[in-house]
C-alpha cells in the first residue's frame, strides 16, 4: 500500500471498514461521533495497559480509577450499541491509518474531493466502530483493487489525541513484533 502521503507514523492491518459518500453530519451528529470515538479510544488504551501497573510513586490510584471509568464507559456504550444494532460488521480490507490520514483497498471507491463518512472497526472484537468524517485526496488503481487515500476531517481535540496515541501504540506493537517481541 502506498502511504507516501501520510504525514506521521501509521500502522497497517486488515480491518472492517465501510465508507458512505455524500454524508455531511450536522454539528450535533459530529459531536456525538467525536464523543463516542473518544470513549472507545480511551477504553482501548485502558484495556491495553495492565491495571495497577506501577508508576514512579507506586501504584497510581488515580490512574487505576481512570482506567476503570474508561472500561465502564465503554461497557455502557457497547451495551447500548449491541441493543440498537444487529452487530454485523463489514468485510475486512487492507487499511493504513495515521492520526490524520487513512488509506484502504477496496473494489469500489469514492471520487477524489468527495466528503465521506467512514465506519472503521478498529478492534474487530468490539461491536463499536469509530465514525470518522474524511475527504478523499487520491484514488489509485491497483491489481488488487482501488486504493483510496483520505484526510480525516473535523476531529475533536480529544478524538485526535486518542487517535495519535492508539496509532503510536499499534506502530510500537508492530515494531516489537518485527524484532521478535523484545
Amino acid at each position: 500500500m502506498d502511504t507516501s502521503r501520510f504525514s506521521s507514523i501509521f500502522f497497517e492491518a486488515r480491518l472492517p471498514l465501510h465508507w458512505q459518500g455524500g454524508v455531511t453530519p450536522t454539528p450535533e451528529e459530529l459531536g456525538d461521533w467525536m464523543h463516542t470515538n473518544a470513549v472507545l479510544l480511551r477504553a482501548m488504551a485502558a484495556f491495553e495497559n495492565r491495571l495497577g501497573e506501577p508508576t514512579e510513586g507506586g501504584v497510581g490510584t488515580g490512574k487505576i480509577l481512570e482506567r476503570l471509568e474508561a472500561k465502564i464507559d465503554l461497557a455502557i456504550l457497547l451495551l447500548a450499541k449491541v441493543a440498537a444494532l444487529g452487530g454485523s460488521q463489514p468485510e475486512p480490507c487492507s487499511v493504513a491509518l495515521s492520526a490524520g490520514e487513512i488509506a484502504w483497498i477496496a473494489d469500489d471507491a469514492p471520487e477524489v474531493g468527495e466528503a465521506i463518512s467512514l465506519t472503521l472497526h478498529i478492534n474487530p472484537s468490539l461491536p463499536q466502530p469509530l465514525q470518522l468524517p474524511a475527504s478523499v485526496v487520491a484514488v489509485t488503481s491497483l491489481a488488487e483493487g482501488k486504493q483510496v487515500t483520505a484526510s480525516l476531517t473535523h476531529l475533536s481535540e480529544e478524538c485526535q489525541d486518542g487517535l495519535e496515541r492508539m496509532v503510536f501504540r499499534q506502530h510500537r506493537h508492530h515494531i516489537q513484533a518485527m524484532r521478535g517481541g523484545r
